[in-house]
């Protein structure tokens, strides 16, 4: 008996859904918490940095005139930072943007374009200043200057960048850095990182850690179990309620003797072995021009622009930080 079938339909008119799924919007924690600083006015952005002398015990003998005297100013040093310049370009030819219906646009292609290349100018800003490049001036017409990444300011030798490079008695000390595997950060390396800062700042510090998925999963093993004589020892607690249990292995905030660390996963740090715990009050953004569009003139194809940003990321004091850089 003759009969329609649907696999031999003709004409099948297409069940496309009309929202648009982002595979990969990843947050962005440092760009949003990071404070804005005043306009540069020149592309080297220069700051002065100072510390104190040790503190000293020796007494002075009675009677004793005073017979030499100090520089106040002797420790006084200047820290750099280049002005960088990123864009993303978009454009429509006329076809796509005045004649053809596409599902997950609603209105123009065009102002669709615009947003999806700020949202990935922001996230090129988020990967260079969390990345390890160091800074460098242009070098032709093609190579444009690039801004230091917390991964060079927190090296513990002369960057490469001579003009630029921090003084020796503002970087931080080897101890202030982790090097050795991630599958072996504990929370006495972390107490270790913070330890080795104290005693370069003298104080206590509230930083934020900007961490990869495998040193946050290191992290948030804190609450399970501790490290003893290469014993794993279970620490998890369960206690007895009338609601349900619930099993919580999150670590996002530590508190210890040498300072406090809230953790965010960072998926635009160099690897996701790498973290960055940062004092927010000795880093700043200078924008020379913030993020911002441009439209450029139609010359026929359809319409064009560019969004574009120009920044660096001041580091007051790199010894403000600490580095976890896991193998």
């Amino acid at each position: 008996m003759p009969a329609i079938e649907e696999v031999n339909l003709v004409g099948k008119i297409q069940d496309l859904s009309d929202v648009l799924a982002i595979a990969n919007a990843a947050e962005m924690p440092f760009m949003t918490q990071v404070k804005k600083g005043k306009a540069p006015t020149n592309t080297l952005v220069e700051y002065p940095i100072d510390k104190y002398d040790d503190a000293r015990s020796a007494g002075v003998p009675d009677g004793k005139d005073a017979d030499a005297f100090e520089d106040a100013q002797a420790n006084r040093a200047l820290v750099y930072s280049r002005l960088m310049k990123q864009w993303r370009n978009p454009m429509v030819t006329e076809f796509a943007e005045d004649i053809t219906a596409q599902a997950g646009d609603s209105g123009s292609k065009f102002n669709q374009a615009k947003a999806t290349k700020t949202v990935e100018l922001k996230q090129d800003w988020e990967k260079t200043f969390l990345g390890n490049q160091d800074s460098a001036p242009q070098s032709s017409a093609t190579v444009g200057a690039v801004a230091r990444g917390m991964g060079s300011w927190t090296q513990t030798t002369a960057q490469a960048d001579t003009p630029t490079a921090v003084p020796a008695a503002y970087r931080p000390s080897s101890a202030q850095i982790y090097g050795g595997a991630a599958a072996s950060f504990f929370e006495d390396d972390l107490r270790a990182l913070l330890q080795a800062r104290f005693e370069n700042m003298k104080q206590r510090g509230d930083l934020k850690g900007f961490v990869g998925t495998l040193i946050k999963n290191q992290i948030s093993d804190f609450s399970r179990f501790d490290v003893i004589s290469a014993s794993k020892v279970s620490v998890r607690r369960f206690e007895p309620d009338s609601a349900p249990i619930e099993i919580n292995t999150s670590v996002d905030i530590y508190h210890g003797d040498y300072g406090d660390v809230e953790f965010f996963l960072d998926m635009f740090v160099a690897s996701m072995k790498d973290g960055h715990l940062i004092d927010m009050n000795m880093v700043e953004l200078r924008p020379g021009k913030l993020p911002h569009f441009e439209a450029l003139p139609n010359l026929g194809g359809g319409p064009r622009g560019i969004v574009s940003a120009i920044l660096t990321l001041a580091n007051k004091n790199p010894q403000a930080h600490c580095k976890i850089a896991a193998s």
